[in-house]
């Protein structure tokens, strides 16, 4: 039986302006929310931590 928890890592894109950033705030869409939503759903429990790191490409 395994003991030690699996690591994972994703490369993730997307359109910001449907976001208000990527750390959770309270009533407003992020992405590091939508994808907890996601995650509960897909492994059916909360034992899972996200940690984010992003850059904003400004082409403005």
């Amino acid at each position: 039986m395994q003991t030690r928890p699996y690591t994972y890592l994703f490369k993730v894109s997307y359109f910001g302006a449907r976001y208000k950033g990527w750390a959770i705030q309270k009533g407003q869409p992020t992405v590091q929310g939508k994808l907890e939503r996601v995650f509960r759903f897909v492994l059916g429990n909360d034992d899972f931590t996200i940690l984010g790191v992003s850059r904003k490409d400004s082409k403005g």
